[in-house]
């Protein structure tokens, strides 16, 4: 009766360990979050851990979000946070969204007029980026609109 006892304490231990560990360690707390909503994961971290990613307040988490989050595809989410990306104030973030947005094709089409509006603004190497990600998008908007030679013009 007493080893049973010891038993379930010491296995009643372990399972509130490790509930304690994935409420306090947010990689463990993002994984679980994941797997009970069934979502993609990249370099062993689901969708939602990417997208909350991409509104730190370090640039370079943000950089690494973005680019990471194209790779994830057309998940719940991913198109709408990789076009309000499209205008962060830091150059290498709002590249890495026109890129992953580019990587997502056509189910990225919602993206569409925000990264024409984006590329009427943008510099010729970053324009470039974008008229990828539009090719890649929609080719037969692209040349509609004949945006492939507003870009060649700057």
């Amino acid at each position: 009766m007493n080893a049973v006892r010891k038993d379930s304490s010491s296995m009643l231990s372990i399972v509130f360990a490790v509930c304690a560990a994935t409420i306090l360690v947010p990689p463990l707390r993002y994984s679980l979050r994941g797997l009970v909503w069934n979502e993609r994961f990249y370099l062993l971290m689901p969708t939602s851990y990417w997208l909350k990613l991409l509104k730190d307040g370090d640039s370079r988490y943000r950089k690494w979000a973005a680019c990471s989050l194209g790779k994830l595809g057309p998940e719940p989410g991913v198109v709408a946070a990789l076009t309000a990306a499209l205008k962060d104030k830091h150059w290498h973030v709002h590249c890495c969204a026109a890129t992953s947005l580019g990587q997502i094709g056509p189910a990225a089409k919602e993206a569409f007029p925000v990264l024409v509006e984006t590329l009427k603004s943008a510099d010729a190497y970053t324009g470039n980026i974008i008229l990828k990600a539009l090719e890649r998008i929609d080719p037969d908007a692209v040349s509609r609109q004949g945006l492939q030679r507003e870009a060649a013009a700057r």
